[in-house]
C-alpha cells in the first residue's frame, strides 16, 4: 500500500473526529447529562445511574483508541511530523503542541478512584475499560475487582464516560485546527462527507 500524503492523514484523522460526532456516545451523553446517585436507608440502597450503554461506550472507545495510539500514520501524536511534512505555521504547530500537551496531562493526572489503595490516572481507567472490555480482555481480573463494590464501580463507569468525553471534546479542537491548516497548507485530498 502507497503511503499516504501528510494531508490526506489529516483528512483520515477529520474524518475520524467526524465519526466521533455522528456516534451515539456523544448524542447520548448530550441527552443523558451522566447521573450517579445513591440512595441509602435503613433497608435497602437505590442506585440511580445514567449513562450510555456499555456497547455504545465500546464503540466510542474503538474510536478513541485511534487517536491515542501511535499504530496509524493519522494518530495525534504523530499530527506534528504531519503538520511540519505539510507545511504548517510556526503558530498553528504551536497550537497542536499545546493541545496534545493538554490531553497528555488530563491523561497522566490522578482521577481520585483507588482499587486496594492504589490510585488510577484516568489513562488508567481508560485503558482498564479497553484492555477489560472491549479489547483483548487481558486485565478482566481486575475489572472483575472493581465489580465486587457496586458503588466503585458505577464510579469507575463514571470515570470512563468522563474521560472519553474529554478526549472527544479535545479530538474536536485538533479538527479545527486541522482545518486551519489544510485551508492555509493545501487543497483538500478527499472531501468530507
Amino acid at each position: 500500500m502507497p503511503s499516504m500524503t501528510p494531508s490526506e492523514n489529516i483528512e483520515i484523522f477529520q474524518q475520524n473526529v467526524l465519526r466521533l460526532r455522528r456516534h451515539p456516545f456523544t448524542t447520548q451523553i448530550r441527552k443523558l447529562r451522566m447521573t450517579l446517585k445513591w440512595k441509602t436507608d435503613p433497608n435497602k440502597t437505590t442506585r440511580i445511574v445514567t449513562r450510555p450503554g456499555d456497547h455504545v461506550l465500546a464503540g466510542y472507545v474503538t474510536l478513541i483508541r485511534g487517536f491515542l495510539l501511535n499504530d496509524d500514520t493519522w494518530s495525534l501524536d504523530r499530527l506534528p511530523t504531519i503538520y511540519q511534512k505539510i507545511g504548517a505555521s510556526k503558530f498553528h504547530a504551536q497550537k497542536l503542541k499545546t493541545i496534545r500537551r493538554k490531553i497528555h496531562a488530563m491523561l497522566k493526572s490522578q482521577s481520585g478512584l483507588t482499587l486496594n489503595n492504589k490510585p488510577f490516572t484516568h489513562r488508567e481507567i481508560l485503558d482498564l475499560y479497553t484492555y477489560g472490555n472491549v479489547i483483548h480482555f487481558s486485565r478482566t481480573s481486575e475489572l472483575r475487582e472493581l465489580q465486587k463494590s457496586w458503588a466503585t464501580y458505577d464510579l469507575y463507569m463514571h470515570f470512563v464516560c468522563c474521560v472519553l468525553e474529554n478526549v472527544g471534546r479535545a479530538m474536536n479542537l485538533v479538527y479545527s485546527l486541522n482545518e486551519m491548516v489544510l485551508s492555509k497548507c493545501s487543497k483538500r485530498a478527499v472531501p468530507l462527507p
